[in-house]
């Protein structure tokens, strides 16, 4: 079924599209549900309904809702790895492979490997350390991986308990800032 509308009223409806193309005037427009799914009229025009509006409205399913959220969690986790840890006034990056290269570099060391000295910042710049220092910043990105390894998880645990208002309303930044 084909609806014409102008602004939020119904004007027409047939099962032909092409029967309200015939009759349609300035203004008019063609939509295939009544209301419009995924729209709402606001400020005189038809606009897009946020997420959180289609999860309120039944439009998402709550299942799909979760997914979403749990893409989003991980997405915010894996940029928090991005922008890493501070140390000796740099911040470092905490992602997984960066720990797996420090784990290398001082494995190579142990065996008797020589260290360049040089680690590369989260601007990509050379920065000096030592091989103590090294081991430092080994463990404060993998203390802060861990963290937020552990946060994504609770989180992304959580969202089946989360009720459909919950779901809809849901903030990361304040959900993930809630978890010590």
């Amino acid at each position: 079924m084909y609806y014409l509308v102008q602004n939020d009223s119904l004007i027409d409806q047939s099962e032909n599209k092409l029967d309200l193309e015939l009759v349609i005037e300035s203004g008019m427009m063609i939509f295939d549900s009544w209301p419009p799914a995924g729209k709402k009229f606001a400020n005189g025009e038809w606009i897009e309904k946020s997420i959180s509006e289609k999860t309120e409205d039944g439009e998402i399913s709550l299942e799909d809702r979760r997914n979403i959220l749990k893409s989003e969690i991980l997405s915010f986790c894996y940029n928090k790895l991005e922008q890493g840890v501070q140390f000796q006034s740099f911040n470092f990056q905490a992602r997984e492979e960066d720990l797996i290269r420090m784990s290398l570099a001082l494995k190579k060391i142990e065996l008797g490997g020589t260290w360049s000295g040089y680690w590369r910042d989260n601007v990509n710049q050379w920065r000096a350390v030592t091989v103590e220092q090294l081991g430092e910043l080994a463990l404060t990105a993998g203390n802060f991986w861990e963290t937020c390894f552990r946060k994504s998880r609770t989180l992304i645990d959580e969202l089946p308990s989360k009720s459909k208002s919950q779901l809809s309303s849901y903030n990361i930044n304040q959900e993930w800032n809630q978890i010590a």
